[in-house]
């Protein structure tokens, strides 16, 4: 089934490998039981982009790439011998993904009534990612990078009986993840013209740093009393979170030649690179808490009758400010170091359920109430990285261009001439509205139960949500329309659209800042959901336990805003 490709050249081998299995027993007698279960796999296939032919290396450049075997010989052969680099493969290459779950857990019973669990979990995951482009940008593998994911969690309950109806729960938990884009090697970008494209080896300019490091911890513990008619549920519920944002594109540098026989010479044409104005450079290193406190009553109003009353606060604690920017302040009258912090969200929820008649074959059930819940905080951590103090730029052209050297370490932070890096002219600075809440839904849902002769049920279920105070990006410096789109439906413009390119040229209010992101929230999204089933209970003289056939179907209109405008 796999054939050769357009330049005659045979696809690799598709592989995937995997293994998985599971454990369990009892420790001790009625007491302590262990339960471990694992799975592994491991994902190769063929890089689907552009290939360089190489069963025939000649100066041939209309191979599909644009660029010969010859040219991309000669630079892996200067960057091995000469500049004494790996340069990795030019050739075809197998793209692997590499999978691994692994999950312990112990459950015990340490006296009558009570029960405890420990658990651990372990994943990990990545992805070889390579870019080749034809008649543009060609990597060798030792440009290319990998995108991996490991997370670590310990979760551990205790429930124990306070008394006849009261019962009590303890939940702790702590998870440590680290998302990374990392290069597939620790020298600079190197960027060489040849042919009809380029040639480029070293690490990938994105993934020079780039790394997402959380730390979480929780705390739970809920109480559940019964009282008469009543049945009592209240607890708290305390998180402790921990980020890291690291995103410094360009921070080992770039260097750029205008040919292979510059390249060979080691006259670079350019040499760029990103340097820190601050020592964490564009790094949003930052704390939070969410403390929420809760309480709800189930109580039976009557024989099949229940109505359900709650009450939760959630507040988020940010103790970790943005740097201030005094000249955004000045211009736009908005502080950068400002965060949500310390804003209560206070979230009531009312819930019925009644069985209609002494025989409850019709069920009424249905809710109202708000919910909050926790939010990619990784979204904010652009207000802490985009102040317009974290980083200036290094850019050296012609003479200016410093001595060429691929040692990570003796990269230069000055050009030739003395020139040093500059702040960006116009920044990107991001900044929270004062106003600004964390997200909340309401919903409001309502169904019924009919059951039909033996064994037939029907149901129908209706859910309305509406947003409450999402995350919605505006862009402060930009002036009011300034005309409309003709034939889009008179679409406001921010700008000018160039007649030649199509090239958009927003109107700034200042023009010593690029976009100045406003977080803020938006009420615009909602969405309703009808859904309807019928199922009957059967008994096939094959199967001495009935088994359930249902027919479901479901009608669900969305209306979403976009998070950014």
């Amino acid at each position: 089934l796999v054939g050769k490709d357009s330049a005659g050249q045979a696809t690799g081998d598709f592989t995937t490998w995997q293994f998985g299995g599971s454990a369990s027993g009892p420790l001790v007698r009625d007491r302590l039981h262990l339960l471990g279960a694992a799975e592994f796999q491991r994902r190769s296939t063929p890089f689907s982009g552009p290939v360089i032919p190489t069963a025939t290396c000649d100066a041939n450049v209309d191979n599909g790439v644009g660029i010969s075997c010859a040219s991309a010989e000669r630079f892996s052969t200067l960057l091995r011998d000469v500049y004494g680099v790996e340069p990795g493969s030019f050739g075809a290459v197998d793209i692997d993904n590499p999978v691994s779950n692994v999950f312990v857990k112990l459950s015990g019973q340490p006296s009558v009534g009570s029960s405890s669990d420990l658990s651990y979990s372990y994943s990990t995951g990545a992805d070889d990612v390579l870019t080749r482009q034809q008649n543009g940008d060609y990597g060798l593998t030792s440009n290319g990078y990998r995108l991996g994911s490991t997370a670590h969690t310990v979760r551990g309950s205790w429930s124990l009986p306070l008394g006849v109806r009261s019962a009590n729960q303890v939940l702790a938990g702590y998870s440590v993840i680290r998302d990374e884009q990392s290069p597939e090697t620790g020298y600079p970008t190197v960027v060489v013209t040849a042919d009809r494209g380029r040639l480029l080896a070293g690490a990938d300019r994105n993934s020079q740093e780039n790394q997402l490091d959380q730390n979480i911890l929780q705390l739970a513990d809920n109480v559940t009393v019964g009282v008469g008619e009543h049945l009592l549920d209240f607890g708290a519920q305390v998180s402790v979170l921990s980020f890291r944002d690291a995103f410094f594109p360009q921070s080992l540098g770039q260097w750029t030649f205008a040919s292979l026989d510059a390249f060979e010479a080691g006259t670079p044409s350019r040499f760029e690179r990103a340097l820190p104005l601050r020592a964490e450079g564009t790094v949003s290193d930052f704390n939070l808490s969410e403390i929420g406190l809760y309480v709800q009553d189930a109580w039976r109003l009557a024989p099949g009758l229940t109505a359900t009353f709650g009450l939760r606060m959630d507040v988020p604690v940010i103790p970790t400010t943005p740097t201030y920017n005094p000249a955004v302040d000045e211009a736009f009258g908005v502080a950068t170091d400002e965060v949500p912090s310390g804003n209560a969200l206070w979230s009531p929820r009312l819930g019925i359920r009644w069985a209609v008649g002494d025989q409850g074959r019709t069920t009424l059930h249905g809710g109202i109430g708000w919910f909050s819940g926790r939010m990619p905080y990784v979204w904010l951590s652009n207000a802490y990285r985009n102040t317009g103090l974290e980083q200036a730029q290094l850019t050296c052209t012609g003479g200016a261009v410093p001595a060429f050297t691929l040692d990570p370490a003796a990269q230069p932070t000055t050009c030739s001439n003395g020139a040093g890096p500059v702040p960006p002219a116009a920044p990107v600075v991001a900044f929270f509205d004062p106003e600004f809440r964390m997200p909340q839904l309401f919903k409001a849902a309502f169904g019924v139960e009919q059951r039909i002769g033996r064994g037939t049920t029907a149901a129908v279920d209706m859910v309305y949500s509406l947003a409450h105070s999402q995350l919605y990006l505006t862009d402060a410096n930009l002036v009011g329309p300034v005309g409309a789109a003709a034939g889009e439906g008179g679409r406001p413009l921010y700008g000018t659209i160039g007649a030649g390119n199509g090239s958009a040229t927003p109107t700034r209010q200042s023009s010593d800042f690029a976009q100045v992101l406003r977080y803020e929230n938006t009420d615009q999204d909602r969405a309703f959901l009808v859904s309807g089933q019928l199922s009957h209970a059967v008994r096939p003289f094959t199967v001495t336990r009935p088994s359930l056939m249902s027919v479901r179907m479901a009608a669900h209109r969305p209306q979403d805003r976009p998070p950014s405008a």
